[in-house]
């Protein structure tokens, strides 16, 4: 499958924590998988983003279950190209289960286009 996206991450957001994973293909087409655990408060999520410009990562993508995704896209938004999936569109086949497989999952569908973004209004509508 064609890449899309050689730098990306994937974003498995929580209550109190979002699992990040950072995809990047190499030039010689290894793909190299960076996992983070990050807090939700906004000192974490401010250093999440500086990790993500520091890595040159210009694309993320997230599932939009719930409201727990809308600080992180808040945050995120103003220097990265953010993309919010319907969770139903973006889940993983049965089996086990973790914060870190969902984030890689998520950033897999991400390299390789097949996000289709959600509507997310502006802050004047919202």
């Amino acid at each position: 499958m064609q890449v899309v996206h050689p730098i990306c991450a994937g974003i498995d957001v929580h209550k109190a924590f979002v699992t990040v994973c950072l995809r990047r293909v190499a030039d010689n087409s290894v793909v190299s998988m960076d996992n983070r655990e990050f807090a939700t408060t906004t000192p974490a999520l401010l250093e999440l983003l500086e990790w993500l410009v520091a890595e040159s990562c210009p694309v993320v993508a997230m599932e939009s279950t719930g409201v727990y995704w809308r600080p992180v896209y808040q945050v995120l938004s103003n220097a990265l190209d953010v993309i919010v999936g319907n969770a139903y569109d973006m889940r993983r086949r049965p089996g086990k289960k973790t914060d870190r497989l969902d984030a890689e999952w998520i950033s897999e569908l991400l390299a390789h286009g097949l996000i289709a973004p959600s509507f997310v209004p502006p802050p004047a509508i919202a």
